[in-house]
C-alpha cells in the first residue's frame, strides 16, 4: 500500500511539473530524490500507461454510466428539477450491457 502511495505521488509530481515547476522540484528534492536516480523531477520521463492494468470492461461500463447520468441530468433540467434534490428512484432501460453497467456502478 505504501508503494502504491509513493508511486501515485511521484507520477502526479511528474505530471504537475510543467505547470508548477518550483513546488514540484522542491517536493521531489525533499521526498523522492534519495530513492530516485534522476537529479531533478524535470529530467524524469513522462509517465506511460501500463496496458496490462487497463480494464476494458470497466471503461465501457463507465462510459455507459456517464451517459446515464448525462441523460438523467438533461431530463431533470427539462422538467425544472434541480440537481441538489435527490431522486427517489431512477429506472434504466436498454440492452443487457446497459443493465449490467447500471447495476454494477449504481453507487457511482
Amino acid at each position: 500500500m505504501l508503494n502504491t502511495f509513493y508511486r501515485v505521488c511521484l507520477e502526479s509530481l511528474k505530471l504537475l511539473a510543467p505547470f508548477a515547476p518550483f513546488i514540484t522540484e522542491d517536493l521531489y528534492q525533499n521526498f523522492f530524490k534519495t530513492f530516485e536516480k534522476e537529479e531533478s523531477i524535470h529530467f524524469s520521463d513522462w509517465p506511460e500507461a501500463e496496458k496490462k492494468l487497463i480494464n476494458e470492461k470497466l471503461e465501457k461500463e463507465m462510459v455507459i454510466a456517464r451517459q446515464i447520468v448525462e441523460t438523467s441530468n438533461a431530463i431533470r433540467h427539462e422538467n425544472g428539477h434541480k440537481l441538489k434534490y435527490v431522486l427517489p428512484s431512477l429506472s434504466v432501460e436498454g440492452k443487457d450491457e446497459v443493465k449490467e453497467a447500471a447495476k454494477t456502478l449504481k453507487e457511482i
